[in-house]
């Protein structure tokens, strides 16, 4: 087993000494010897080629056992020389009566999440956050951060063998000692020594913490998930308020449904509109994650249509399809294409106000142009079977006659 030696204050080693004075490393000027991609559980050349296309600044060295006394460097096939074996230091973080945090409860952590939506939220110079993406079938923590007006992600790597967690020079137990010593020691997060920590960017009132969530009762089910009614705690001495929650399959999902599942949120997340569904926020954070949104107690509008025994009167029906317009001429001013609009994609709320909801399939834009074959409703496939054949907002216009139709005679149109 190495022994641990304690570097005094006066003694620097390849950089600043912590505000503490002192660092912890291996005695063995040659350990630990850090391999990279190739032996994680289950890892592969796929894997490791994937992750270098996406973070091409990153080092990855393959070890040829994680026992082995001997490393050999990966030879890129971009260059006839070997890449340089990498030396970690590993530092001790440990003190006596720390509490470990788990990575979730950290104000920095903004669970999954997809580099274009991390673009969304970065606005200021330094700001960083951590997220969790998926390469390969493999799930990998990554650092983002803005640099001099561009955004730059930094994948957290893993020893093979002690399981600890770096980036450039140093390893740690645990991504929060990490970042803290990073920001504390402003410590270089790049090679080149020119990209640093300065300041966490702080999670958005839409972003939900499991604590805040609770399903109760399973009202439906969809492709990716359930859907249950619930309660959310709104903020920290709010009030309970019901709500409706999708969550999303903790198993055999990837990375692409992940996006699709949270893209309807991102697409709902400025609605504000009496006729359009409104959602309260997102839960990235843990499994499995969540969309919550408002509670419609009077169900679909096509259920409620086709209740023989207790009709709408025509008055109602009348209202139901002024609600469903002015939610759609709203939508059209947001540049939204639903794609998708249908009495059973309409929900009532309170006093049977029309909501359109069900945003899966929308899109912000005015044209949208299919260059492959996806899950659409088979309206629309007959509509535009050619498949390069443009949709624009004028096609939601369509989908609004056909809602009228959904319900039996809804104004004396006929059922679809």
């Amino acid at each position: 087993m190495r022994r641990m030696r304690k570097i005094s204050a006066p003694t620097q080693i390849s950089g600043r000494v912590s505000s503490r004075g002192y660092r912890w490393r291996c005695a063995n000027e040659f350990s630990p010897t850090i391999p990279g991609l190739g032996y994680f559980p289950g890892g592969d050349g796929v894997a490791t080629a994937e992750l270098e296309e996406r973070y091409p600044g990153s080092t990855f060295v393959v070890a040829e056992a994680p026992d082995s006394p001997s490393v050999k460097p990966r030879q890129r096939k971009s260059s006839p020389l070997t890449t340089p074996i990498k030396r970690l230091v590993q530092i001790n973080c440990d003190e006596a009566g720390r509490v470990v945090r788990m990575i979730e409860d950290e104000p920095y952590y903004h669970g999954f999440m997809s580099r274009e939506e991390t673009e969304k939220i970065i606005k200021k110079e330094g700001e960083f956050l951590v997220r969790k993406t998926e390469v390969a079938g493999r799930h990998h923590f990554v650092i983002t951060l803005m640099d001099q007006g561009n955004m730059k992600h930094f994948l957290i790597k893993r020893t093979s063998k002690k399981r600890l967690y770096w980036v450039n020079e140093f390893a740690f137990k645990t991504i929060n000692d990490l970042i803290q010593y990073h920001l504390r020691n402003h410590e270089p997060l790049s090679p080149t020594g020119d990209v640093f920590l300065e300041k966490p960017c702080p999670k958005k009132e839409w972003q939900l913490n499991p604590e805040q969530i609770e399903p109760q009762v399973k009202i439906g089910e969809g492709a990716f998930g359930e859907v249950y009614k619930g309660l959310l705690q709104d903020g920290i001495w709010g009030a309970r308020i019901p709500v409706a929650i999708k969550t999303l399959h903790s198993t055999n999902m990837t990375a692409d449904d992940r996006i699709k599942f949270l893209q309807e949120a991102n697409i709902m997340r400025e609605f504000r509109h009496e006729n359009v569904i409104r959602l309260h926020g997102v839960c990235t954070s843990k499994e499995p994650i969540m969309i919550v949104m408002e509670l419609c107690p009077g169900g679909s509008l096509l259920s409620r249509l086709q209740d023989l025994k207790d009709q709408p009167s025509m008055v109602s029906k009348i209202n139901y399809v002024y609600g469903a317009a002015r939610g759609m001429a709203y939508l059209q001013t947001k540049e939204i294409i639903h794609r998708d609009i249908a009495a059973r994609n309409c929900l009532l709320g309170e006093n049977e106000c029309v909501k359109i909801s069900d945003f899966g399939l929308s899109f912000i834009g005015k044209t949208l142009r299919e260059k492959k074959l996806k899950k659409v409703p088979l309206r629309l496939f007959l509509i535009r079977f050619r498949i390069l054949v443009p949709a624009e907002s004028t096609a939601d216009a369509g989908y609004f006659f056909d809602c009228l139709a959904d319900g039996p005679k809804i104004v004396a149109l006929g059922s679809s």
